[in-house]
């Protein structure tokens, strides 16, 4: 803005403009000299700017032409840990939140992996309480589910692995968990 004034001020007065301006220290030399301004596009400075610009354009094509397109969440409910069921098998709650990134519907299997017994049952989805359950996840989304892992009573191990595969890519996602028992 003090640019624009003083050169408005000079003109006004019939002065030479220039008085105030933005310039290079090579440039004032050269002038003071009488020897040409250097301009020029070619000076190390612009070419390592461009250098950078580019290789960081590189790499943010690079992430996004290479990020995943499906990611799974395994949240393990914290009240109540763990519910004896009247068979006594020991039943544990799970927020399942599945990152559908695609621009189409998806449908995946999900599958509990863990001791000989392991039953999946969820409330949104009435299914066989053996064997994977179906889910539907539209496109751009985030679905989320509530999912029940059941497991007999005297069972050893306190990890169970649930297993997401999408149907239509085979793609396929774990995640281990806890499994909480008095």
């Amino acid at each position: 803005m003090c640019v624009d004034a003083c050169a408005q001020i000079m003109r006004r007065y019939d002065l030479p403009e220039g008085l105030i301006a933005y310039d290079s220290q090579a440039r004032i030399a050269a002038r003071a000299a009488g020897r040409p301004e250097p301009r020029g596009w070619r000076r190390p400075r612009l070419l390592i700017y461009a250098l950078v610009l580019g290789a960081l354009a590189t790499a943010l094509a690079w992430s996004l032409a290479t990020r995943a397109r499906l990611d799974l969440t395994v949240l393990h409910e914290r009240s109540p840990l763990f519910v004896t069921l009247a068979d006594g098998s020991i039943r544990n709650a799970y927020t399942l939140k599945i990152l559908n990134m695609a621009r189409q519907d998806a449908r995946f299997r999900l599958e509990v992996d863990g001791p000989l017994g392991a039953r999946l049952e969820t409330p949104d989805h009435p299914q066989p309480a053996q064997g994977p359950l179906e889910i539907a996840v539209g496109p751009a989304r985030v679905g989320q589910f509530r999912v029940f892992v059941s497991l007999p009573r005297g069972t050893g191990d306190t990890e169970v692995t649930l297993i997401l595969t999408d149907t239509a890519t085979g793609q396929r996602l774990e995640a281990p968990s806890l499994f909480a028992r008095p």
